[in-house]
């Protein structure tokens, strides 16, 4: 059995890849198989798949909700959940985790649905330890904005909401807050406040791994830096409130005690009684499809591009436009959703610069199945990759529609 199990609570985008990516390097044990590296993660996002999958693909649909959804969750809803589900999520466990001392879990939704895998966790491990990293949520906003083209009004939500229930749900822990700047300004120093602050029982020196912690926490990976001031004018006060607050407990280890805790309530009331008033149209699904460019220099952020879209079942045509310019590609790579999806492609075209259409095949997938143009995806991350074209494109033409998603696609995995 575990002896000490340490979760990290933390939005999206928030520092909790490279914490979880640090403690992996310590030698905490994250799983056996880890979520791959994405253009938005390149170093890894240091998440068990299993846990990972289970939360996204099977959790939050029962719950009737998804990652980016502002809308609060009653934990009631959350304690009712169906007993198999909780039986498999002690068995994902036992079989990721088995014979390990120390064992360490990062996956944001974890904030959400805690109470759900609480009586697995505490009847796997002695122990449960939480680490809640702080950012500047203005820097998780434009992260997000950057990433999923969302609003910066709903990053600050998203974030608000990840911070509120996960500090809520693990008040009965012990657990520390750290701030995101001083881990990657002293790793060492911010390590060692972890282990003492919460008596993790790791007997190692950390100095030795100072070397690959620094080469690992690479700041020109951080492409968002501001200060709370600099928050809008129409954020809600709660939030610059909470961030505030947040800032200051990461910076100054304030006592976990009672009127920290009145506070935090007070503001995740709020946001209770105010997500509506501000981000009504958000309430449902927002999807985007992304399409990357290799130009010979691999897949980057610098040739990416995004379209908002919806769902829906009837075929729709998205066309990609480069503003009169001409790009080389060597090869595209399309995500279709940002969430699992099943995703039907009646055609993918390139207009090259002599105005001549050419359909492409696809060439690698990390789909779960594919059958004829069908694309089944049960990862977070869909992708298609289209290689070989080595042309000059004026437009890129994508017909496609989405036969079911979420719920129903559990049903197509299973």
């Amino acid at each position: 059995m575990a002896l000490t199990c340490l979760l990290i609570l933390g939005m999206h985008r928030s520092g909790t890849s490279a914490l979880a990516g640090i403690l992996h390097i310590l030698g905490i044990s994250i799983g056996k198989i880890l979520l791959p590296p994405a253009p938005d993660n390149p170093k890894g996002f240091f998440e068990n798949e299993k846990i990972t999958l289970f939360n996204e693909l099977k959790l939050l649909p029962m719950l009737n909700t998804y990652w980016h959804d502002i809308r609060p969750i009653g934990i009631n809803e959350i304690l009712s959940i169906r007993n198999d589900l909780r039986t498999e999520a002690y068995k994902i466990l036992e079989e990721e985790y088995k014979n390990v001392y120390i064992l360490g879990i990062k996956d944001p939704r974890m904030c959400i649905v805690l109470p759900f895998w609480e009586d697995s966790l505490l009847k796997f491990a002695n122990d449960i330890k939480i680490i809640i990293p702080y950012r500047n949520p203005l820097e998780v906003a434009y992260s997000l904005h950057y990433r999923d083209r969302f609003s910066i009004g709903k990053g600050l939500f998203l974030w608000a909401k990840h911070v509120l229930f996960g500090e809520y749900y693990s008040r009965k822990y012990h657990r520390i807050f750290i701030n995101l700047n001083l881990l990657f300004e002293n790793p060492i120093s911010v390590l060692k406040e972890i282990i003492e602050n919460l008596e993790i029982p790791l007997k190692i020196d950390l100095n030795k791994f100072k070397n690959q912690i620094e080469k690992f926490l690479e700041k020109r990976l951080r492409h968002y830096y501001f200060s709370l001031e600099h928050l809008p004018n129409n954020t809600p006060m709660f939030i610059k409130d909470l961030a505030f607050w947040m800032e200051e407990l990461s910076l100054s280890r304030i006592t976990d005690c009672k009127d920290v805790r009145e506070r935090f309530d007070f503001w995740r009331n709020e946001y209770e009684k105010s997500y509506k008033n501000y981000f009504s149209d958000y309430i449902g699904n927002n999807c985007s499809l992304q399409l990357y460019i290799d130009d010979g220099y691999g897949f980057r952020e610098s040739l990416s591009f995004i379209k908002n879209i919806e769902p829906i079942k009837n075929f729709q045509e998205i066309i990609f436009d480069f503003d009169k310019r001409e790009i080389f590609a060597k090869a595209l790579r399309l995500d279709p959703l940002n969430s699992p999806c099943i995703c039907n492609i009646k055609n993918i075209s390139v207009i090259d610069k002599d105005g001549r259409e050419i359909k492409l095949e696809y060439s690698e997938t990390n789909a779960y199945k594919v059958e004829n143009n069908k694309f089944i995806f049960y990862t977070c991350d869909p992708q298609i990759i289209f290689k070989e074209i080595n042309t000059l494109l004026k437009q890129i033409k994508v017909i496609l529609n989405f036969d079911t998603i979420e719920n129903e696609l559990i049903k197509t995995v299973n």
